[in-house]
């Protein structure tokens, strides 16, 4: 569940914790330091998805502990933990409502910011290029192929940065630093052209002779975004190249102001407050919304009441300070501690023996030991409702009464005047099975009492 699959995330490198203050940085100024700042802050925003991702496991186990403890313990323990329980279950939906959209937009910067780095390993590429095209005229001034000595225009750099590069080393990413954090610069941003006219020796320049036998021409294109230099002295020194003219040109087409955006929207989404509580915490606890109302309902004798009243405040105030202590004091070793030694049911080498809760610490072995106690007492209730204790008809005996006063006193009898005798009477004939079946309704309690834990652990 909530994984990130993009490119970007795929290529960035694990997040280092910097030790350097916390300040706002100055913007990226080459390929190879943006290169290296948005894969910092793309891992600083994954790192925090991650832990809360983390700590939202954490609280869907818990959960799923105080529940198992809550089937496994006796009746009036096992109503301190309802309150954590409903508590632990809106934590996790916020948390996880949280996640759902920074999730979206985490993706979405992973997008962009590997959208940026190819544009900035294209304008790395770019910026390398030291190519030319130069041609010399041995023995006249016709052009030929093979009098083009230098055939280098074109060919372009490689996109690897130094790693005598530190300049990212010091930059440590955090929420003070994005606050403030600057568009990423760095790319190259105009196309130079090139050119030099002389002669094989040295200081020979074409500006004042003409191109003649021996003579060199060359031309060549760079790609930077340094400012172009002023050619007015090469105008009297042609022999060396000169930069001539400057092309405006946009290699990165926005990708990197794409990527500062995105992650600039991750900023205020991903600090994620639903995903720092704590379970284990009863400030974190206490501070849900219906915490109160599941104290009154189980510890405060309302168990029909749907909100809480003014009036009310008192009996969960004193059912808070019984169960969890003053402000919570005694939560961890009423809550916590007891959940951790409670036994519950365990696989071990093929058979089944208890165990402390706190040893069992995934969630399928969490949700075996709670299968295993439903079904032991789901099949005893079903046991209980097949049981019809039903009795077999009373014998009245009326055949050996002679007096007809006697037979008429005797329950289940009646006097037959013709016969003078006595008799059974159908009519009046009783037996066990009246008001004598099993309450199959009180016995399956126990399946209506327990179907809201069934619900929570569909939510695993």
């Amino acid at each position: 569940m909530y994984k990130v699959t993009t490119l970007a995330l795929l290529l960035a490198a694990t997040p280092e914790h910097s030790t350097a203050a916390e300040k706002a940085h100055d913007a990226c100024r080459s390929e190879c330091s943006c290169k290296q700042r948005l894969l910092k802050r793309l891992n600083f925003y994954r790192a925090k998805y991650e832990s809360s991702l983390r700590r939202l496991k954490e609280n869907r186990l818990d959960v799923l502990k105080l529940i198992l403890a809550t089937e496994g313990t006796q009746r009036e323990i096992a109503l301190k933990f309802l309150p954590v329980i409903e508590a632990g279950l809106d934590m996790t939906q916020q948390c996880e409502q949280a996640l759902e959209q920074v999730r979206d937009q985490l993706n979405a910067a992973g997008i962009k910011v590997g959208e940026a780095l190819g544009a900035y390993s294209a304008s790395l590429r770019l910026r390398g290029h030291t190519g030319t095209a130069e041609t010399t005229f041995t023995t006249d001034l016709k052009y030929t192929d093979t009098k083009m000595t230098t055939k280098t225009l074109g060919t372009l750099g490689k996109a690897v940065c130094s790693n005598d590069d530190k300049s990212e080393n010091a930059i440590a990413i955090s929420d003070v630093s994005e606050a403030n954090e600057p568009e990423p610069q760095g790319a190259i941003n105009k196309a130079i052209i090139t050119s030099k006219c002389g002669y094989n020796s040295g200081s020979n320049s074409c500006h004042g002779n003409e191109l003649t036998t021996n003579g060199v021409f060359g031309i060549g294109v760079k790609f930077t975004s340094d400012a172009k230099a002023d050619h007015a002295k090469w105008k009297t020194a042609t022999q060396s190249y000169g930069e001539i003219s400057e092309q405006a040109i946009d290699v990165m087409e926005g990708n990197h102001t794409a990527a500062h955006q995105a992650l600039t929207t991750l900023r205020d989404s991903a600090k994620l407050p639903a995903c720092e509580r704590r379970l284990t915490q009863y400030a974190d606890v206490s501070s849900q919304t219906n915490f109160k109302l599941m104290v009154l309902k189980a510890l405060g004798g309302k168990p029909t009441a749907e909100e809480t009243k003014a009036e009310d405040e008192t009996i969960i105030a004193n059912a808070i300070s019984r169960n969890y202590g003053t402000d919570g004091t005694s939560f961890e070793a009423n809550v916590w501690n007891t959940v951790k030694n409670t036994n519950a049911p365990q696989v071990r080498n093929d058979k089944e023996k208890n165990d402390k809760i706190e040893n069992i610490v995934t969630a399928s072995t969490l949700g075996n030991s709670l299968v295993r106690i439903l079904v032991k007492k789901l099949t005893a209730v079903q046991k209980d409702d097949t049981k019809e204790q039903v009795s077999e008809p009373k014998t009245t005996d009326c055949g050996g009464i002679t007096e007809k006063n006697q037979c008429e006193k005797k329950d289940g009898c009646k006097y037959n005047d013709k016969e003078k005798k006595c008799e059974e009477d159908p009519a009046k004939a009783t037996t066990a099975t009246k008001g004598d079946k099993t309450n199959s309704t009180g016995s399956n309690s126990f399946v209506i009492n327990k179907a809201p834990l069934w619900l929570a652990v569909l939510l695993f």
